[in-house]
């Protein structure tokens, strides 16, 4: 027993919950101010989100009254709760469609995505699928239908003018495109055991030059993972050699 400063007895159990003893730990996940998550005890949380909930929660409290094995028992079942949750590992990529397809690009190759067209200016001279310029803020972006050049056999009634929905945003300064495309969805945590890297019997219309692999989730639709970086590259080449011609 030690004595407090106001001269009372009180216990020195690590377990109790006398302020001056309680072990800080233990406090913290009490107020909430920490969670377990397998590899220790971090701040933040609530007891919903605690290890078994409020069941979890519940479990703390039995422990305050009881003894060192039963702190031991709770620890273990935060372990094999926290062993239990799954946390994605893998790269975000953007789903999207372009050309009819369903694609993917990963979002480390993107500079932002516009979720409508802009105004765009249009210049003489330019091949079809250069649909103008707009402006981005303090830059001017030449703004392009990127099927013609990624396909290898466009559809003929896919991607009009009229049918494309947002802008894909890449690169910077002189060599920062938009790509327009049908629209764009969800991001998917793509693992490395998703990607298939031999398309083959996967169709698709997408010139292999441009296609960095597949992504297959379970039970879902492969979409293309495309090589952006490649694909606004040859864009802008294309564009410059249009250019020198005109």
């Amino acid at each position: 027993m030690a004595e407090s400063p106001d001269g009372h007895a009180r216990p020195t159990h690590p377990l109790t919950l006398d302020p001056l003893t309680v072990d800080p730990t233990l406090a913290a996940f009490q107020s909430g101010e920490a969670v377990y998550r397998g590899d220790g005890f971090q701040p933040g949380g609530d007891p919903a989100a605690r290890p078994g909930g409020t069941s979890g929660f519940r479990a703390l409290a039995a422990a305050r009254a009881g003894t060192q094995a039963a702190m031991a028992r709770l620890v273990r079942r935060a372990a094999g709760a926290a062993d239990r949750v799954s946390v994605p590992l893998g790269d975000e990529h953007l789903l999207l469609t372009c050309a009819g397809m369903p694609c993917a690009v990963p979002l480390a190759q993107l500079r932002e995505v516009l979720p409508a067209l802009p105004a765009t200016t249009a210049l003489p001279y330019s091949p079809p699928w250069l649909l103008g310029v707009f402006p981005l803020r303090t830059e001017l972006v030449a703004l392009v239908d990127p099927v013609p050049v990624l396909c290898e056999r466009p559809p003929a009634d896919d991607e009009s003018t009229g049918r494309l929905a947002a802008v894909l945003v890449a690169g910077d300064g002189e060599e920062c495109l938009g790509l327009a495309v049908a629209g764009v969805g969800d991001i998917a945590v793509v693992r490395a055991g998703e990607i298939v890297r031999d398309a083959s019997g996967l169709g698709g219309g997408v010139r292999s030059t441009y296609v960095a692999g597949w992504y297959a989730p379970p039970g879902g639709r492969p979409a293309v993972i495309l090589d952006l970086p490649r694909l606004v590259a040859d864009l802008l080449r294309e564009l410059t050699e249009e250019s020198a011609d005109g």
